[in-house]
Protein backbone atom coordinates (compact mmCIF):
# COMPACT_ATOMS: atom_id res chain seq x y z
CA UNK A 1 0.00 0.00 0.00
CA UNK A 2 1.03 3.46 -0.68
CA UNK A 3 2.81 5.61 1.89
CA UNK A 4 -0.18 7.57 3.73
CA UNK A 5 2.37 10.13 5.34
CA UNK A 6 3.15 11.34 1.69
CA UNK A 7 0.73 10.60 -0.79
CA UNK A 8 0.81 11.15 -4.45
CA UNK A 9 -2.37 11.84 -4.51
CA UNK A 10 -3.47 14.35 -1.54
CA UNK A 11 -5.66 16.76 -0.44
CA UNK A 12 -5.55 19.57 2.67
CA UNK A 13 -7.68 16.51 4.84
CA UNK A 14 -7.55 13.73 2.70
CA UNK A 15 -5.49 11.11 0.42
CA UNK A 16 -6.43 9.11 -2.58
CA UNK A 17 -5.11 5.85 -2.46
CA UNK A 18 -5.89 2.96 -5.09
CA UNK A 19 -8.59 0.85 -4.56
CA UNK A 20 -7.32 -2.73 -2.68
CA UNK A 21 -9.63 -6.03 -3.14
CA UNK A 22 -8.88 -5.43 0.87
CA UNK A 23 -11.30 -2.46 -0.24
CA UNK A 24 -14.22 -4.80 -1.28
CA UNK A 25 -15.40 -5.53 1.67
CA UNK A 26 -15.77 -1.88 3.15
CA UNK A 27 -17.36 -0.91 -0.68
CA UNK A 28 -19.82 -3.08 -0.58
CA UNK A 29 -20.90 -2.62 2.83
CA UNK A 30 -21.20 1.52 1.88
CA UNK A 31 -23.34 0.62 -1.37
CA UNK A 32 -25.68 -1.51 0.22
CA UNK A 33 -26.68 1.68 3.29
CA UNK A 34 -30.08 2.70 1.76
CA UNK A 35 -28.44 6.67 2.28
CA UNK A 36 -25.48 5.49 0.05
CA UNK A 37 -27.35 3.64 -2.43
CA UNK A 38 -29.90 5.86 -3.15
CA UNK A 39 -28.00 9.36 -3.53
CA UNK A 40 -24.82 7.47 -5.73
CA UNK A 41 -26.94 5.37 -7.83
CA UNK A 42 -27.22 1.78 -6.43
CA UNK A 43 -30.75 0.34 -7.21
CA UNK A 44 -30.41 -3.31 -5.84
CA UNK A 45 -28.31 -4.56 -3.68
CA UNK A 46 -24.94 -5.72 -4.09
CA UNK A 47 -23.53 -9.25 -3.40
CA UNK A 48 -19.91 -10.70 -2.54
CA UNK A 49 -19.91 -11.70 -6.34
CA UNK A 50 -20.94 -8.48 -7.75
CA UNK A 51 -18.99 -6.13 -5.52
CA UNK A 52 -15.42 -8.02 -6.80
CA UNK A 53 -16.78 -7.94 -10.19
CA UNK A 54 -16.90 -4.12 -9.68
CA UNK A 55 -13.66 -4.06 -8.30
CA UNK A 56 -11.75 -6.29 -11.30
CA UNK A 57 -13.71 -4.11 -13.98
CA UNK A 58 -12.33 -0.92 -12.42
CA UNK A 59 -8.93 -2.17 -11.55
CA UNK A 60 -8.29 -4.03 -15.51
CA UNK A 61 -9.75 -1.09 -17.15
CA UNK A 62 -9.21 2.63 -18.19
CA UNK A 63 -10.32 3.96 -15.00
CA UNK A 64 -8.83 5.60 -11.90
CA UNK A 65 -10.28 4.09 -8.81
CA UNK A 66 -9.34 5.77 -5.55
CA UNK A 67 -10.38 5.09 -1.51
CA UNK A 68 -10.72 8.28 0.50
CA UNK A 69 -8.60 8.21 3.26
CA UNK A 70 -7.65 10.55 5.89
CA UNK A 71 -4.48 12.03 5.87
CA UNK A 72 -1.79 9.78 7.84
CA UNK A 73 -4.13 6.68 7.86
CA UNK A 74 -6.10 4.55 5.93
CA UNK A 75 -9.40 4.27 6.81
CA UNK A 76 -12.57 3.97 4.37
CA UNK A 77 -14.23 7.24 4.03
CA UNK A 78 -15.42 6.57 0.82
CA UNK A 79 -14.65 6.42 -2.85
CA UNK A 80 -13.92 8.51 -5.99
CA UNK A 81 -13.40 7.85 -9.33
CA UNK A 82 -12.90 8.61 -12.98
CA UNK A 83 -14.79 7.11 -15.54
CA UNK A 84 -16.17 7.08 -18.68
CA UNK A 85 -12.91 8.28 -20.14
CA UNK A 86 -13.04 9.71 -23.98
CA UNK A 87 -17.17 8.90 -24.09
CA UNK A 88 -19.37 10.57 -26.15
CA UNK A 89 -19.37 13.63 -23.49
CA UNK A 90 -15.53 13.80 -23.94
CA UNK A 91 -13.34 13.86 -21.00
CA UNK A 92 -14.06 11.28 -17.70
CA UNK A 93 -16.57 11.45 -16.08
CA UNK A 94 -16.35 11.55 -11.61
CA UNK A 95 -18.24 9.97 -9.39
CA UNK A 96 -18.17 9.41 -5.26
CA UNK A 97 -19.08 8.99 -2.18
CA UNK A 98 -18.14 9.89 1.45
CA UNK A 99 -19.40 6.78 3.74
CA UNK A 100 -19.91 8.10 7.34
CA UNK A 101 -22.76 10.76 7.64
CA UNK A 102 -20.03 12.21 10.92
CA UNK A 103 -17.64 12.27 7.79
CA UNK A 104 -20.02 14.15 5.56
CA UNK A 105 -19.93 18.39 5.92
CA UNK A 106 -16.75 18.76 7.15
CA UNK A 107 -15.20 19.36 3.77
CA UNK A 108 -14.00 15.34 3.16
CA UNK A 109 -15.65 15.12 -0.13
CA UNK A 110 -14.89 19.05 -1.38
CA UNK A 111 -11.08 17.87 -0.76
CA UNK A 112 -11.13 14.34 -2.35
CA UNK A 113 -12.69 16.00 -5.63
CA UNK A 114 -9.68 18.82 -5.51
CA UNK A 115 -7.16 16.28 -5.18
CA UNK A 116 -8.96 14.21 -8.35
CA UNK A 117 -9.46 16.95 -10.30
CA UNK A 118 -5.33 18.10 -9.93
CA UNK A 119 -4.89 14.28 -10.79
CA UNK A 120 -7.32 14.35 -14.09
CA UNK A 121 -5.95 18.31 -15.28
CA UNK A 122 -2.36 17.94 -13.91
CA UNK A 123 -1.64 14.32 -14.39
CA UNK A 124 -3.65 12.99 -17.28
CA UNK A 125 -4.15 15.71 -19.23
CA UNK A 126 -8.02 15.77 -19.27
CA UNK A 127 -9.60 18.77 -21.01
CA UNK A 128 -12.89 18.46 -19.30
CA UNK A 129 -14.40 16.39 -16.26
CA UNK A 130 -18.30 15.95 -15.69
CA UNK A 131 -20.77 14.49 -13.62
CA UNK A 132 -24.11 14.23 -12.91
CA UNK A 133 -26.08 14.02 -9.73
CA UNK A 134 -29.96 13.80 -8.74
CA UNK A 135 -31.85 17.44 -8.99
CA UNK A 136 -32.57 17.50 -5.19
CA UNK A 137 -29.02 16.45 -3.82
CA UNK A 138 -27.72 20.17 -3.00
CA UNK A 139 -25.15 19.11 -0.41
CA UNK A 140 -23.36 17.79 -3.67
CA UNK A 141 -23.74 20.66 -5.66
CA UNK A 142 -22.13 22.83 -3.28
CA UNK A 143 -19.23 20.80 -2.61
CA UNK A 144 -18.78 20.32 -6.67
CA UNK A 145 -19.63 24.08 -7.10
CA UNK A 146 -16.70 25.02 -4.29
CA UNK A 147 -14.31 22.40 -6.25
CA UNK A 148 -15.15 24.93 -9.75
CA UNK A 149 -17.64 22.98 -11.14
CA UNK A 150 -20.46 24.66 -13.58
CA UNK A 151 -24.00 23.50 -13.75
CA UNK A 152 -24.65 22.76 -17.41
CA UNK A 153 -28.01 22.13 -17.45
CA UNK A 154 -31.05 19.83 -16.16
CA UNK A 155 -31.85 16.16 -17.15
CA UNK A 156 -35.49 15.58 -17.13
CA UNK A 157 -36.61 12.54 -15.60
CA UNK A 158 -32.87 10.72 -15.65
CA UNK A 159 -33.06 8.47 -12.63
CA UNK A 160 -36.10 6.15 -11.73
CA UNK A 161 -36.15 6.25 -7.73
CA UNK A 162 -38.56 4.85 -5.19
CA UNK A 163 -41.18 4.58 -8.62
CA UNK A 164 -40.63 8.13 -9.36
CA UNK A 165 -38.58 10.03 -12.21
CA UNK A 166 -35.91 12.36 -11.17
CA UNK A 167 -34.41 14.98 -12.56
CA UNK A 168 -30.31 15.09 -13.08
CA UNK A 169 -28.12 18.19 -12.85
CA UNK A 170 -25.29 17.93 -15.62
CA UNK A 171 -21.74 19.45 -13.87
CA UNK A 172 -18.97 20.28 -15.38
CA UNK A 173 -14.86 21.33 -15.27
CA UNK A 174 -12.74 22.29 -17.91
CA UNK A 175 -9.03 22.52 -18.16
CA UNK A 176 -9.00 26.63 -18.06
CA UNK A 177 -11.73 26.69 -14.92
CA UNK A 178 -9.30 24.35 -12.82
CA UNK A 179 -6.00 26.58 -13.92
CA UNK A 180 -8.04 29.74 -12.82
CA UNK A 181 -8.93 28.26 -9.16
CA UNK A 182 -7.02 30.19 -6.53
CA UNK A 183 -6.40 26.94 -4.40
CA UNK A 184 -3.28 24.90 -3.73
CA UNK A 185 -3.05 21.69 -5.70
CA UNK A 186 -2.08 18.41 -4.62
CA UNK A 187 1.66 18.37 -5.42
CA UNK A 188 1.82 21.41 -3.41
CA UNK A 189 1.43 19.31 0.23
CA UNK A 190 3.59 16.61 -1.41
CA UNK A 191 7.37 16.56 0.16
CA UNK A 192 9.91 15.76 -2.10
CA UNK A 193 12.64 16.44 0.35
Amino acid sequence: MADSHNPIVRGAKVWLRRFEKDDIAEYKRAVNDAYIAHWAGYVYPQNDVMAESFFERRASGDEYFFVISPLGGTDFLGTIWLWNIGGRLGGAELSMFIVEAENRGKGFGTDAINAMLDFAFGNLEHHRVWLTTLASNEPAHRAFERAGFTKEGVVRGHYLRHGERCDSVQMSILRPDWQALERSRSWDYTQLT
